[in-house]
């Protein structure tokens, strides 16, 4: 900042609080703790690893989904500009929350494969491979979801208001 003589980590605070303020941060993360269920403390993901993700799910949207606006999204600092909620666009909102839940899905389920493992002595057994295959089957159907979704905005019968997120459904919308 030149000549004013504040030291550069006081510009680094004022940038971040700049940043958290923005619309699509109260919205989004709220709505993918939801679709991941880590709703209650302690959460299995902080925030500022599900902004990563969100902004991740955010450039792959937008090379997936012919949008109505263009959005640059910073991964350094998590930002996605212009906001996506100031325009008004609630659809791509909800298309980055699914996407950044199907992507939690995938790398969740992946971890749990890795440690796929029965071990049995006797009578007693510890079996995780059923662990795997249930993130593998929830992994699956986030991203049916996001896919369901995809389409819908795409042929622009996508109305906001009308999905249903439920452990018990069949994943669709």
């Amino acid at each position: 900042m030149g000549g004013i003589g504040i030291p550069s980590f006081l510009t680094i605070r004022f940038n971040f609080a700049i940043v958290s303020q923005m619309a699509w941060y109260s919205n989004s993360l709220p709505m993918l703790r939801v679709l991941i269920q880590d709703l209650n403390e302690p959460h299995t993901y902080s925030d500022d690893n599900l902004y990563s993700i969100l902004c991740s799910a955010a450039s792959l949207v937008q090379q997936e989904v012919n949008l109505p606006y263009v959005y640059i999204i910073n991964f350094t600092v998590k930002t996605i500009t212009p906001d996506p909620n100031a325009l008004g666009d609630v659809g791509f909102e909800h298309l980055m929350a699914y996407k950044a839940a199907c992507l939690i899905g995938i790398g969740a389920a992946k971890i749990a494969s890795a440690n796929a493992i029965d071990v049995a002595d006797n009578s007693a057994s510890i079996k995780m491979a059923w662990s795997a295959k249930s993130k593998m089957q929830w992994g699956n159907m986030a991203c049916l979801q996001y896919e369901d979704i995809k389409k819908a905005y795409q042929m622009g019968r996508y109305v906001v208001g009308k999905s249903i997120v439920s452990p018990y459904g069949d994943g669709k919308v």
